[in-house]
């Protein structure tokens, strides 16, 4: 999977993301060893995140904020649910000068039909802790950090998954390049659902 996506500050406190992902699959049929492979757009989610709370003290910061938007259908054959589906969560965020942490739950309604009539409940939970440079320099500020992340997701269907995921993050005034794995900890499947196994994790942002 080949995600893009882009953020775009509305005001201080209100900002607006789209996500277009590219998606490449491979099946092996096990009874007959035929492999099926598949190139499409996946569904775009498109959302308004807003902050309602915010408290600054010295070298320390707790947001609250709100998510609202929908998941709007690519039509694609392969990877569309071809429903336009309505998303809202909260985020919360607590930064101080070495380490932050992070939790954000998400609900998705949707109304597709078959494998994509199911309601998605996703919850992540960040911990960040910076490893490099022991002091923030005063020039040119960078850091790498160490970061621990939990991401589960619920089906109303029954189906509960839940990932560990390590990696590391440079961070720097202009970029911030992540690098991670997710391991699958909890796979309790109601259905025909594939497993997962585990998933590397590469990311570069660009900040203007």
């Amino acid at each position: 999977m080949f995600p893009t996506t882009v953020v775009y500050g509305l005001t201080e406190d209100l900002d607006v993301s789209g996500t277009v992902t590219l998606v490449h699959r491979r099946t092996r049929i096990g009874a007959t060893g035929r492999t099926i492979e598949n190139d499409g757009v996946a569904d775009i989610p498109l959302q308004l995140k807003w902050r309602v709370w915010q408290k600054d003290e010295l070298l320390k910061t707790t947001r609250f904020a709100l998510i609202g938007g929908l998941e709007v259908p690519s039509y694609d054959r392969n990877f569309s649910s071809r429903s336009f589906d309505p998303i809202t969560g909260v985020v919360w965020t607590c930064q101080e000068k070495d380490w932050w942490l992070d939790w954000d739950v998400l609900y998705q309604l949707n109304t597709g039909q078959g494998e994509f009539r199911n309601d998605v409940l996703k919850y992540d939970v960040a911990y960040s802790r910076r490893l490099l440079p022991l002091e923030i320099p005063a020039k040119k500020p960078w850091g790498l950090y160490g970061v621990l992340e939990l991401n589960g997701s619920y089906t109303t269907d029954g189906s509960h998954l839940i990932f560990g995921s390590p990696g590391l993050q440079l961070i720097t005034p202009q970029a911030i390049l992540e690098t991670g794995v997710q391991l699958p900890m909890v796979q309790e499947l109601n259905g025909n659902q594939l497993k997962h196994d585990f998933t590397l994790v590469l990311s570069l942002r660009f900040q203007f």
